[in-house]
């Protein structure tokens, strides 16, 4: 056998592997095998909270109710509490959550600054959790926001927040300063994410409101450092077709979305990874445009995408299949190959989300107890295995739709470790270096009674730089100017012989 060289794409890039002989091609199964399931293996979201109180820890290996979560319904104005996302480490530890509105701790209680956020807990994809790129990425975290229609109007469009999880005793606090930064000022009631290319940084995607523009925008150890937009595919125009979820698959390279409401579309197109651009779209739907789709769910394989949809007659309900790979991914053969995994008679919209287990859940019915489950989403057909009223909540109830995550789970959060910078938090005596007055206005004192100061570093609380000052003969106080820096929490990193002091401030002008 001749010399071969098989590339395998797994966890953000490309691996070249030669080999010699067919039984070391083996390997190569098993390598693949590996490197697609590797990912899953993480624990950053196997905590959920949704619906009326909901909730699922999936840390045992099997899904067990939760009762203990805050996502909420508002009767008074039938609240449809939609959309969330759930963030842990890689213990499997609950950090915090949201609901677009709120950010509630590990103790369930609403973080200081976690109140009044500007999405809303009736948007499909109302929140995302994404742990900040590069150093720091245990402990800050960007919340992204997303309003909804209803009852809003998408007034305040895609925003987002940094959290800071060693900020009030390591139960987080939202930076004032970040709070509710905007990115899209009108958007659909859709938001996803997946890795770039190069695994470290992430795409956040939404979608424009009256137009046909995606909007990529990455995520950098820089905080969002580009946006790309690509305009593709059908104009959305319909304020109840803003509806429905959008996610692309694990490995970056697709992107589908449902939209219903009087606005039916299905649609599939191609994600570049390296780049944020969209291409080749394909609208799904049937020809006559009759089914009205929320759901949308891609295969932990990428092979396979799921549709939950509802049409005009009986049954209403239609979950389906279909086999991205059919006819070397001709559009017509991936339309015909549908495959309807389950039927009933309910119209409802429900969701679909592709659990830290490698099964996708579905919401088995508006205002249900119970949560559905394709067990091998992988497999074509009836192999796929669908099961109703597998998870019972224990009396909570879902109406929609599940949290919102990285399909892939490929996370890069450890444990939090309160660094920023490479820089530790210390409140310590020992340290020997005082801050005055703190909170700061106009500037800052810092004095050391038993080392002279040699250098000293102003970090923000996403880790950037926005100060530094060297003291050519060492003194052992030094007045710092910040009435330019913004209000917020600061890290000042002092140097001396004996190393490096870091202490916490706070500038409030």
């Amino acid at each position: 056998m001749d010399d071969v060289i098989f590339y395998v794409r797994g966890m953000g890039y490309l691996s070249g592997i030669k080999f010699l002989n067919g039984n070391r091609m083996k390997k190569v199964i098993a390598l693949f095998l590996f490197l697609s399931q590797i990912s899953f293996a993480q624990k950053q979201a196997n905590i959920w909270y949704f619906g009326n109180h909901a909730g699922v820890d999936f840390n045992s290996g099997v899904p067990v109710a939760l009762t203990d979560g805050q996502t909420y319904y508002v009767p008074s104005i039938n609240g449809h509490c939609e959309g969330s996302s759930v963030i842990c480490d890689s213990s499997g530890n609950l950090l915090f959550y949201s609901n677009g509105e709120k950010a509630w701790n590990r103790l369930h209680s609403v973080m200081p600054n976690g109140d009044s956020l500007l999405g809303s807990y009736s948007s499909t994809q109302a929140a995302l959790i994404i742990p900040k790129p590069g150093i720091g990425g245990d402990s800050l975290f960007y919340l992204f926001t997303i309003d909804g229609f209803y009852p809003f109007d998408s007034l305040y469009g895609l925003r987002y927040s940094v959290v800071n999880m060693c900020a009030d005793n390591c139960l987080g606090d939202i930076v004032l300063a970040s709070k509710n930064t905007i990115l899209l000022d009108s958007c659909f009631e859709k938001l996803t994410v997946t890795k770039h290319s190069n695994g470290l940084d992430y795409w956040i995607i939404a979608h424009g409101f009256n137009s046909n523009n995606f909007f990529s925008f990455l995520l950098t150890s820089g905080g969002i450092t580009n946006s790309v937009i690509t305009s593709i595919g059908a104009i959305h125009t319909s304020v109840t077709g803003e509806i429905g979820q959008m996610k692309v698959s694990p490995d970056g390279s697709h992107l589908a979305l449902a939209s219903g409401n009087n606005f039916n579309l299905m649609e599939l197109y191609n994600f570049d990874n390296s780049t944020g651009q969209l291409s080749n779209y394909i609208n799904l739907n049937s020809p006559t445009n009759d089914r009205s789709a929320y759901g949308v769910s891609f295969s932990p394989d990428n092979t396979k995408l799921y549709f939950r949809y509802s049409a005009p007659i009986a049954p209403y309900g239609i979950l389906s299949q279909y086999d991205l790979n059919a006819g070397g991914g001709n559009p017509d053969s991936i339309r015909n190959s549908e495959y309807r995994v389950h039927e009933n008679n309910s119209p409802q919209y429900l969701g679909l989300q592709l659990g830290p287990n490698g099964k996708i859940y579905q919401v088995l019915d508006y205002n249900s107890e119970y949560l559905a489950v394709i067990n091998n989403p992988n497999l074509q057909g009836v192999s796929c295995s669908f099961q109703d009223s597998v998870i019972y909540l224990l009396g909570r109830t879902v109406n929609y739709t599940l949290p919102g995550t990285i399909d892939s789970y490929n996370f890069h959060n450890g444990l939090v470790s309160c660094q920023i910078n490479g820089i530790n938090e210390s409140t310590s005596v020992e340290q020997n270096i005082s801050l005055f007055p703190n909170p700061a206005t106009n500037h800052l004192s810092i004095s050391s009674n038993q080392f002279a100061i040699n250098s000293i570093e102003i970090y923000d609380v996403v880790g950037e730089k926005c100060l530094t000052l060297t003291l050519s003969k060492g003194e052992g106080t030094a007045l710092i100017d910040v009435s330019r820096l913004a209000n917020g929490i600061y890290f000042v990193k002092a140097k001396t012989k004996d190393g490096i002091k870091t202490q916490k401030i706070i500038v409030q002008h």
